[in-house]
């Protein structure tokens, strides 16, 4: 076990992998808990060596939000995270004081970071720290384990984990830092000049090649909410909706809420009879479907300029949870019937799904009508053109920390729309009305009607808005 400041010998943690007392990264922690934002906070020091410790030691997996609530806060291993939410309270104040400790420490070669939408640490690269050479710097993501050099850097080059934020390549990375390593030792100052615009030439050739495309790239119609629902400092889980579901509930006509999908009692009730429509049912409650439109969405949000990787994870609405939806910013596929995790929401809008019977008979309910509204909308009847409805909805997450994106039609074909109307319809217009505050644009609903005048030609208008 590796060794700990004086005043935190009460914090050990047991079935953790040793880390080496001489990794740099493990230095700064005992470095950082040592300063007086943390001396004065056992709680917040109890924290940040639980998750630095687990970090270093390739355990990052048992870094839950449950795992520690029960051994850094004492809390029952039965407690509810849902009504106690100690963790998130205290992750929060955890990033407030590394980011002033590393404000106050700018000589410091390494930062640790815990982003958004999780509890693991990551430790950067300040290869500026301390110097004045004009060069911006690179910064890299040490999260993983790689071998450490006696300047406190990670060296892992060669072992392919050392990355760049830009996605600079190895090969350019390693020619900027020994030419940055010449400059930085030559005595001439011509010499000097030369070489540092050689690195600079170097690494502005590289992140172009890289990049240019996305520079030039048209910028997305809905540019204010990919920018705010894929920011760097957070993480962004994208749910796909759980077509089984809806097929289970058309064929039964029996509704499942939030309580009985989590809790598995609505996929229960079909074992019950031994009937040859009870086994069918039962087949497909263990299927995880999800349809092609919304692939296609996913893929094209993947695209996107505003796009981050390392901070998008792609889940199915049954893979899912509570936890997941925490101090994240999330974008939801499909109404309540697909994916039940809408309802979450559903308290706080104004258009709302409701289940009537069967999927396609199921409508929006508008919950405060203004004048020229209907109190109802609901999709036409089998004649064409049909026409259908769909929202979007951008709205505070469940712990107001971040923002949701809600894109469901009372059918498939609705839900598409919407998406088409979002990634490439007309919504930079409406967009433009929208006012900004401190956390950016502000939240919004929209009702769409669409409707598909032939094979191949559809067409989406705003029937109703709210601006919160």
């Amino acid at each position: 076990m590796s060794s700990h400041p004086a005043h935190l010998e009460e914090l050990q943690f047991s079935a953790v992998s040793p880390v080496p007392e001489n990794d740099p990264r493990w230095q700064l922690v005992l470095r950082v808990m040592e300063s007086q934002l943390f001396v004065s906070s056992p709680l917040l020091s109890k924290f940040l060596l639980f998750v630095c410790e687990h970090t270093l030691s390739n355990q990052a997996e048992e870094l839950t939000e449950r795992n520690i609530g029960v051994v850094v806060f004492q809390r029952r291993p039965d407690y509810k995270t849902t009504e106690d939410n100690i963790v998130r309270s205290y992750v929060r104040q955890l990033r407030q004081r590394l980011d002033r400790y590393f404000d106050d420490h700018r000589d410091e070669p390494l930062q640790i970071v815990i982003p958004r939408g999780g509890y693991g640490a990551v430790f950067q690269e300040r290869l500026n720290a301390g110097l004045d050479t004009g060069v911006i710097p690179i910064t890299r993501d040490s999260s993983q384990v790689a071998p450490v050099n006696e300047n406190g850097l990670v060296a892992a080059r060669e072992s392919g984990l050392l990355t760049t934020q830009e996605n600079v390549p190895v090969a350019e990375q390693e020619s900027a830092t020994v030419v940055a390593e010449e400059a930085a030792s030559s005595s001439q100052p011509g010499r000097r000049f030369l070489l540092l615009a050689l690195v600079a030439g170097i690494l502005i050739g590289a992140a172009g090649c890289l990049y240019l495309p996305r520079i030039f790239a048209p910028v997305s119609a809905a540019h204010p909410i990919w920018a705010t629902l894929f920011s760097p400092s957070s993480v962004t889980r994208i749910v796909t909706a759980d077509s089984a579901l809806a097929t289970l509930q058309e064929l039964s006509g029996k509704h499942a809420t939030l309580q009985q999908y989590v809790d598995g009692s609505y996929f229960a009730q079909f074992g019950k009879s031994d009937t040859e429509e009870d086994r069918k049912l039962q087949r497909l409650s263990r299927e995880r479907l999800t349809g092609f439109p919304d692939i296609s969405t996913v893929a094209e949000i993947m695209e996107l300029p505003e796009v981050r990787a390392g901070h998008v994870s792609i889940r199915s609405a049954r893979t899912f949870s509570m936890d997941d939806a925490k101090d994240t910013n999330l974008i939801l596929l499909g109404s309540p019937d697909s994916t039940p995790w809408v309802s979450l929401f559903e308290p706080r809008m104004n258009f709302r799904y409701v289940f009537d019977a069967s999927v396609y008979n199921s409508y929006f309910t508008n919950a405060k009508p203004l004048p020229g509204e209907s109190q109802d909308y609901r999709n036409s009847s089998t004649a064409p053109p049909y026409s259908t409805y769909a929202v979007l909805a951008f709205l505070p997450n469940v712990e107001n920390s971040g923002r949701v994106l809600i894109i469901e039609g009372l059918t498939t074909a609705g839900t598409e729309a919407a998406s088409r109307f979002l990634l490439h319809g007309d919504i930079a217009s409406f967009l433009k009305t929208v006012p900004r505050d401190k956390d950016g644009l502000r939240p919004f609903e929209l009702l769409l009607r669409t409707t598909n005048m032939d094979s191949s030609s559809v067409s989406v208008e705003i029937v109703a808005k709210r601006i919160y």
